[in-house]
């Protein structure tokens, strides 16, 4: 049986991730914002600097403080950089929880039970399993954190896998010694499957 506070968080999500992107999706509104990024303006600073006529700035604007993206100081709005900030998070939370859930769905049952067991809502490892064939069905879940193609430093390496879990040396090293990825003179970078 589904969870419905888990259901209302989703839904809660999904809303919040249509309302971001229909505000960001609009190319003058995306403008508007940009602008406000760099120092409040009035309408009338606006119209200027956009080549637009202050009709045409009105609606995208004041949906932009509707949803909570800007605000009006002063008769001239600004960016609401702490609001901007959760609305990148929640999107970003939501994408994360999205590849999350389909990441545990592919994969064989014992794939996705392991992944269950050892992984945290937010998607960092809870611990090691000390049975080696989970171990690597976590290990092998790290390796999202790496594009195809794509050359790393180690300490670029370690960055990326704390994401997952603080001891990177020992992913990094079960990478290298499971063939999941290569290490020459320093660089990393993703092996082919």
């Amino acid at each position: 049986m589904n969870d419905p506070s888990t259901e209302n968080q989703t839904d809660q999500r999904e809303t919040i991730l249509r309302a971001f992107s229909q505000a960001m999706g609009d190319p003058v509104r995306l403008k508007i914002a940009a602008r406000l990024a760099i120092q409040p303006q009035s309408i009338a600073e606006l119209s200027s600097s956009l080549q637009l006529p202050a009709e045409e700035i009105r609606p995208p604007l004041a949906q932009l403080v509707e949803i909570g993206l800007a605000r009006l100081e002063n008769d001239r709005y600004q960016l609401d950089n702490t609001s901007l900030a959760a609305w990148i998070e929640t999107v970003h939370s939501g994408t994360k929880q999205n590849r999350l859930e389909q990441e545990q769905e592919t994969g064989d049952a014992f794939e996705r039970k392991t992944l269950r067991d050892f992984l945290r809502q937010d998607g960092t490892i809870k611990a090691f399993p000390a049975q080696e064939k989970k171990f690597l069905v976590v290990v092998r879940y790290a390796l999202a954190a790496f594009e195809p193609g794509v050359r790393y430093t180690e300490k670029q390496v370690n960055q990326l896998l704390r994401r997952y879990h603080p001891d990177t040396a020992s992913l990094r090293r079960t990478m290298v010694d499971h063939k999941y990825i290569a290490r020459k003179d320093g660089i990393y970078w993703l092996l082919d499957s």
